[in-house]
């Protein structure tokens, strides 16, 4: 098979595991692709690549916000209330502006994320779908 063949495979397959997945199952996606991401962009910042690392920490946040919008209020209550304000802090410390990347706070939203990711780990292995 050619490369383009096998991108377009894994493509296909991509999506089909999106269609197919629990919601609880896609928020699991989106932490783990923050969670790259940010892990992506201490490795850029490693390699002296600050564009590489302000691309993989925008897509993080980009991620983040998505889980963000995503909140329903209204049925999640307090739940999504606590969830909103965690991912306004970890928007904050990935956004706010710096001369040098700061990985403290790259680190501190990686945390944060991980623990998240963690309890809805949990819940999706549980088979719930919240």
């Amino acid at each position: 098979m050619t490369a383009t063949m096998n991108h377009s495979h894994a493509a296909a397959y991509q999506r089909e595991s999106i269609l197919t997945e629990s919601p609880i199952g896609l928020v699991v996606k989106v932490y783990q692709g923050a969670l790259t991401s940010l892990e992506r962009a201490r490795r850029a910042c490693a390699d002296d690549d600050a564009n590489g690392f302000r691309a993989h920490v925008g897509k993080a946040s980009a991620l983040v916000a998505e889980l963000l919008g995503a909140l329903d209020h209204e049925r999640g209550g307090e739940i999504a209330e606590q969830l909103s304000a965690l991912y306004e802090f970890v928007l904050t410390q990935l956004l706010r502006p710096t001369a040098t990347p700061d990985l403290a706070a790259v680190a501190h939203a990686e945390r944060l994320l991980s623990t998240l990711k963690e309890g809805f780990d949990a819940i999706h292995a549980s088979g719930s779908d919240v």
